[in-house]
């Protein structure tokens, strides 16, 4: 009897973590998906990346450049402690200058308290590619005007050097709203480029997955003792 309950304990406990472990499972892979204007009534493209779902709402180039996307990328897409990093490369069909991106960030819950851009520019360019990008804390869609009204952090990144821009601490928040106005050049002046969102884990996450572990542990004693 005592061997079958305890492993019962053991089935629930593993059940437990491996559940956790699913619901913090990367799904923002490079090469996972390609981020594209979504069309009107149309789902908006999502993926997720542990406790962070990403949605774009906005995508668009000037002069206008079908079939291009951006794609997720290598070298670096992946969580690295409290970073989140997306990074981004060019699938272009006429070499856009100008463009135009707005996506959403949420999260399981509050804390997300920074956005940190960079870009890696070509070799040997002849324009020097620049990326203006504005945290916003409500979703620019629903204003009349298509304006941020709540500024989290703005900033400019055009260095040469592929260096991060940090912006600002802010929050904690459970939801922002990233816009990026990318000067790619002509022909594009930039192999890559992204955010890192700076999100604390979610303290339950690690909860449950301390708890599972402890069980597992205590029950295994158990069994051997027995």
């Amino acid at each position: 009897m005592t061997h079958k309950f305890a492993k019962y304990i053991i089935f629930a406990v593993t059940a437990v973590a491996l559940t956790t472990v699913a619901a913090n499972a990367t799904e923002c892979t490079a090469g996972s998906i390609e981020v594209v204007a979504p069309p009107t009534g149309t789902p908006a493209t999502t993926c997720t990346m542990g406790d962070l779902t990403f949605t774009w709402d906005q995508l668009s180039y000037t002069p206008d450049a079908p079939p291009s996307t951006l794609d997720i990328s290598t070298p670096y897409t992946g969580i690295y402690g409290d970073d989140y990093s997306l990074y981004f490369t060019f699938s272009a069909g006429n070499s856009p200058q100008d463009i135009n991106m707005t996506y959403e960030v949420s999260s399981t819950s509050d804390n997300i308290t920074g956005v940190d851009g960079f870009l890696e520019p070509t070799s040997g360019e002849t324009t020097i590619p620049a990326i203006l990008e504005t945290v916003c804390g409500n979703n620019p869609a629903l204003d009349p005007l298509g304006e941020c009204n709540d500024v989290l952090a703005t900033y400019s990144n055009n260095n040469t050097s592929g260096l991060v821009t940090y912006s600002t601490s802010f929050g904690p928040v459970s939801q922002v709203w990233i816009t990026k106005d990318i000067q790619a050049g002509s022909p594009i002046a930039i192999s890559y480029f992204g955010d890192s969102v700076v999100a604390s884990p979610e303290p339950s996450s690690i909860g449950l997955m301390l708890l599972a572990a402890f069980g597992i542990v205590a029950t295994a004693r158990k069994l051997r003792k027995a």
